[in-house]
Formats: C-alpha cells, structure tokens, sequence
C-alpha cells in the first residue's frame, strides 16, 4: 500500500517553494533595471575570455 511522503517530502517542498521565491525575486529585480543594463550578454563575455585574447 502507497504511503504518503513524510518529513522528506516536506523538505523537498519547502526546498522547492523557497527556490522558486529566490529566482522570482531575482526575476523581478533584473525586469526593474534600465534597458541598457538588461542588455548585457554574459556569454559574448565568456567566450572572448576563453579564447585567451
């Protein structure tokens, strides 16, 4: 018979909700910046840095 999780799975829960408030706090913290500075691609900036220039 299923039995369900216990303080496992409300661990996993309140990891998870507690995650998900993180990341919509950053969301929203990087939508409130100017355009200019949304703008910024980290990527552009990791590949000049590993081609050794």
């Amino acid at each position: 018979m299923w039995e369900p999780p216990g303080a496992l799975g409300l661990v996993l829960n309140s990891t998870v909700l507690r995650t998900t408030r993180c990341l919509d706090a950053d969301v929203d913290h990087l939508r409130a910046l100017p355009p200019e500075e949304r703008e910024h691609d980290v990527l552009d900036e990791d590949d000049e840095g590993s081609r050794g220039a």
